[in-house]
């Protein structure tokens, strides 16, 4: 029977010490300085969606912020992601060392995420043509926090209390933005959204909800 491999004697072979792992170059602190201010700045900027799925861990006290003053912020805080992006110096792919090759790869990473939230803001425009944006960012958001796993503490209902409070505000914000550059075809798939709430009494009760608490 063979031995088990937990079994094996030890080597009387003395053990080479293990290399430190060699510092990170200044290409690579860049990157990662990068990435984490832009997932921080992404965890409060990245429109709430219908996707059932969490995405990302939301800055406690978080609401959406579609006003003109906050995209304008927006697009200059991608300007600077952008800049930083090109700045940092990538070698080139082919005979590449191992380092190398993490680094040219963390770094299109990076770039993917910040081309990500360009494309939705100045590409898809959908905060300013698609009425189903407002909705996901208003009563979007009142539906994700009641939904989510977990009791009703005190924290947990003062939260959903002040997504509801917010409703008005982020629809006002949302009615402004798309006056004049609103798509038929979105529209009428918002229109088709509400009406389905209502049918189901969740619209009638989130109009209700946050006239009485506005």
């Amino acid at each position: 029977m063979s031995a088990h491999p937990d079994s094996t004697p030890l080597s009387s072979e003395p053990v080479e010490p293990t290399s430190p792992a060699s510092p990170a170059s200044p290409a690579e602190d860049a990157v990662q300085r990068l990435a984490a201010d832009y997932w921080t700045w992404r965890a409060a900027e990245q429109p709430q969606t219908d996707d059932d799925i969490p995405r990302l861990l939301r800055p406690e006290g978080w609401r959406p912020e579609w006003s003109p003053a906050a995209v304008s912020g927006y697009r200059d805080a991608l300007d600077g992601f952008e800049r930083r992006w090109r700045a940092i110096p990538i070698p080139a792919t082919d005979g590449a060392a191992p380092d190398e090759r993490r680094l040219i790869v963390d770094h299109a990473l990076v770039g993917s995420g910040i081309a990500r939230a360009r494309f939705e803001l100045d590409v898809l425009h959908a905060w300013q043509r698609d009425p189903g944006f407002a909705i996901d960012q208003s009563a979007g958001v009142y539906f994700t926090l009641v939904r989510a796993q977990g009791g009703f503490d005190e924290h947990r209902t003062a939260t959903v209390l002040a997504a509801l409070r917010d409703i008005p505000r982020v629809l006002d914000e949302g009615r402004a933005n798309l006056d004049g550059h609103a798509a038929t075809e979105p529209t009428r798939l918002a229109v088709a959204t509400l009406r389905s709430a209502a049918g189901l009494g969740a619209g009638a009760a989130i109009v209700a909800s946050s006239a009485a608490l506005a």
